[in-house]
């Protein structure tokens, strides 16, 4: 068999019928599948609801805010909904006078933690990075406001 000029590059011929039926194959799949019914990948995971905690498994109702030197207790508190810290009228109250009335709020959102900056005048961080939004909170992250820095443990 010879070769055919396309495009000003010589290909041979067999070349051609070989990747001519090889895309013919593909749309032949693609013709079967769709027929088929059946979802693409993305199409599966957009359509399955969140997943649930496993039986018997409850989501953390209990934090701790602790001394990351001495891993001593500071302040804890149970949690319902959400809880607020702060200098004054918080759920967890700390005298500190570069924190601000309302600093931070710490919620539940599914089975995770969340912690919101609640517009503090220095701001809230985690683990050395500002929380501009809400961030899922993990177990022994570092809390950082006002002039302190706890520990947080999540029970």
């Amino acid at each position: 068999m010879g070769s055919i000029e396309l495009f000003g590059m010589e290909f041979p011929v067999l070349f051609l019928i070989i990747e001519g039926a090889l895309i013919l194959i593909g749309i032949i799949f693609m013709i079967i599948f769709a027929a088929s019914g059946k979802k693409t990948v993305k199409e599966e995971k957009n359509d399955k609801a969140p997943a649930a905690a496993p039986a018997g498994e409850e989501k953390p109702r209990h934090i701790k805010l602790c001394d990351p030197d001495l891993m001593t207790t500071l302040f804890e508190s149970d949690i319902e909904e959400r809880i607020t810290i702060g200098r004054e009228g918080c759920d967890i109250t700390i005298n500190d006078p570069e924190l601000s009335p309302k600093q931070c709020e710490i919620g539940i959102l599914g089975f995770r933690y969340t912690i919101t900056d609640l517009g503090s005048g220095k701001g809230t961080k985690i683990n050395g990075y500002p929380v501009e939004v809400p961030v899922f909170l993990e177990n022994e992250c570092l809390l950082e406001i006002g002039a302190g820095e706890y520990l947080v443990i999540l029970d």
